[in-house]
Parts: C-alpha cells; sequence; structure tokens
C-alpha cells in the first residue's frame, strides 16, 4: 500500500510541475509579444521625431556627425 502511495504522490509531483511548465511557458510567450508591441511601439515614436538640421558653418557640429 505505501508503494502505491508513493507511485502516486510521484505521478502527482510529474502532473504539477507539467503544469507549472505549460504556465511559463505561456506567460513566456505573452513576454515575447509584449516586447515585440513595445519595441514597434518605441520604433514609431523615434521615427515621428524630426531630423535634426546640420551646421553648415562654424566649428560645432561641422567636423563630426553623430547620431544617437
Amino acid at each position: 500500500m505505501s508503494s502505491d502511495l508513493t507511485i502516486n504522490a510521484a505521478i502527482g509531483a510529474v502532473m504539477a510541475m507539467q503544469r507549472v511548465r505549460t504556465v511559463n511557458e505561456a506567460q513566456m510567450l505573452m513576454y515575447r509579444k509584449t516586447l515585440d508591441m513595445s519595441a514597434a511601439s518605441a520604433q514609431a515614436l523615434i521615427e515621428t521625431l524630426p531630423q535634426p538640421a546640420l551646421a553648415t558653418s562654424g566649428t560645432l557640429g561641422t567636423l563630426l556627425n553623430v547620431y544617437a
């Protein structure tokens, strides 16, 4: 009888771990989708920013042109 309880406990633990794994996979999928949506929103926002005018005279901004 005690071996049946041990087997049942082991089966229950395996099933619980499978449920946890399934939940974790679903959470990671949602997390990735959320990150993708955030990245797309950030890219769209960046694209709406106007490009700064380049300097044409003087020493500031005429020797090195760097965008962050």
